[in-house]
């Protein structure tokens, strides 16, 4: 009977001694892991929430700062995961700005077609009509073809406005600016006429004239100051062009 008591003192001793702690203990620890695993992986869940918005085509989305900024007290964010952070609102700010860029770019293109869309216009309204004779339909219609090759070459620049920092070596090109602002005004004439404007251009003549660079971005430089020039100059007035070396 001695023996039998004394067993299960020592089966009551060994649950309250070793087994409930130890269940205690186990408890305790897989309580940590849960919870350190899960602010580990909450910098990753968080960039790859913001990953996914980007995908989504928004690029408000950041990175929260407390997953960026270097703290003492965050201790389960390394280093490594708080650069990768860094660098993912840094390419997010970078993609920002281009599609910025792209969608200025894409507008302006689109604004500056509806120029020689007009120029079009009115020179076949005008041989339609009689108001131009058939003797001089010849010299608009090459106007008309310059046009639309300008209109081309504004969708050529418009699909690849991916590339809109860059500076295409190709394109780059020695041409003459006087020929450019004497076409400008030729394809402006139906613009011109519709207000009754007349369009003076003095030119340097110390100057050959001739320069280095993007023609086709020059002329739309120009096109828009001038197209401005009439848009706010009254009906009958004068715009005087001019250029110093």
């Amino acid at each position: 009977m001695t023996i039998i008591l004394d067993l299960i003192s020592a089966r009551s001793d060994f649950f309250s001694i070793v087994l409930v702690p130890s269940i205690i203990s186990l408890i305790i620890a897989i309580l940590i892991f849960v919870v350190l695993t899960v602010l580990m992986t909450r910098p990753l869940t968080e960039i790859s929430r913001v990953m996914n918005s980007v995908g989504d085509g928004d690029y408000s989305v950041r990175v929260d700062k407390k997953f960026t900024n270097y703290d003492d007290q965050n201790f389960t964010v390394s280093d490594d995961v708080q650069k990768m952070a860094r660098n993912v609102n840094s390419m997010i700010e970078r993609l920002e700005n281009q599609e910025a860029d792209r969608n200025i770019f894409i507008s302006s293109v689109a604004h500056d077609i509806r120029t020689p869309l007009t120029s079009i216009n009115g020179f076949v309204t005008a041989m339609l009509d009689g108001t131009i004779p058939y003797e001089n339909q010849e010299k608009y219609l090459k106007l008309i073809k310059q046009e639309i090759n300008r209109i081309r070459s504004l969708i050529v620049s418009m699909t690849e406005a991916s590339s809109l920092s860059k500076m295409d070596p190709e394109l780059m090109e020695s041409f003459n600016f006087q020929e450019v602002v004497f076409d400008i005004k030729d394809n402006l004439e139906p613009q011109l006429t519709e207000k009754s404007i007349t369009l003076d251009i003095e030119l340097d003549k110390n100057s050959n004239h001739m320069v280095y660079g993007q023609s086709q971005e020059l002329c739309r430089v120009v096109m828009n100051i001038i197209t401005n020039a009439i848009k706010f100059t009254p009906n009958g007035g004068n715009i005087l062009v001019t250029t110093n070396a």
